[in-house]
């Protein structure tokens, strides 16, 4: 061999030395200073501004993206209520949050005319516009059971005025002298939508609405069922009194009547 093809094939392999020394020592920095492919948990998004949101993604090499606004749920309006993957899911870096954040605004929905109708009506009339059953409130009257007044936080709301979906509407009811007594209904199971409902129907007003540990998002609540309640069913109760239930996520078939403590 000739000393320039030698010196051609020396410098060739220290060029082809470099040019892989190149490639591994990049390789090295992103894993070791980037952490590139390795998975680590997604923090937990809940409860932040969409600001909050886009720091903390950022922090963490994350994307998110808004995929469904709610407006009636626990927690301030703008806040992120739910995330997708949740909270601790082990995700690699780029990966897309899908989020759901609660409305600044409430959809809104005119309000409908109660009064001079029975309660089984006024019930009827306020499940299919969005709303909610309230208090029942009685005052003495010769007509029983009978709407007088359509209130929100203890204000008349006139028909036709805007509300917001999902408002608890107060109905203050006629009550006849001797018109004392009715008895607890059985609320187990039931959501807590139809547990107002039924309390409703037998002249009862829902008191404390508890959440037991496994209800955890927001999802959950819309969800859950009633495990617990107090009084028990079939109690004999002054019309206008007040159940108290546990909301959980468990099986009827774990399900009590009354609270452990």
């Amino acid at each position: 061999m000739n000393e320039t093809l030698k010196k051609y094939l020396i410098t060739g392999g220290i060029a082809v030395g470099i040019g892989i020394g190149i490639i591994l020592l990049a390789f090295l920095w992103l894993r070791f200073f980037t952490n590139h492919g390795e998975e680590f948990s997604v923090p937990d998004f809940r409860g932040l501004t969409i600001p909050e949101v886009t720091k903390l993604a950022e922090e963490h090499n994350l994307n998110f993206r808004v995929s469904d606004v709610v407006y009636s749920a626990p927690g301030k309006p703008g806040a992120v209520v739910e995330q997708i993957p949740p909270k601790d899911f082990m995700v690699k870096e780029n990966r897309t949050i899908f989020l759901t954040i609660k409305s600044l605004k409430a959809e809104q929905v005119p309000m409908p005319s109660l009064t001079k109708v029975s309660l089984y009506q006024a019930k009827a009339d306020i499940g299919s516009n969005f709303l909610r059953i309230g208090k029942l409130i009685y005052r003495p009257s010769k007509t029983e059971n009978l709407v007088l007044d359509q209130q929100i936080n203890g204000k008349s709301i006139a028909v036709g005025e805007m509300v917001p979906k999902g408002t608890k509407i107060d109905l203050v009811l006629g009550k006849k002298r001797g018109m004392d007594k009715t008895h607890i209904p059985d609320l187990i199971g039931l959501s807590l939508t139809d547990a107002e409902f039924k309390a409703a129907g037998l002249f009862i007003n829902l008191g404390k609405v508890n959440y037991d540990e496994t209800v955890i998002s927001y999802e959950d609540s819309t969800t859950a069922t009633v495990r617990r309640q107090t009084p028990a069913k079939n109690t004999k109760v002054s019309a206008g009194a007040e159940v108290k239930i546990w909301m959980s996520m468990m099986s009827d078939n774990d399900s009590t009547e009354t609270p452990k403590h």
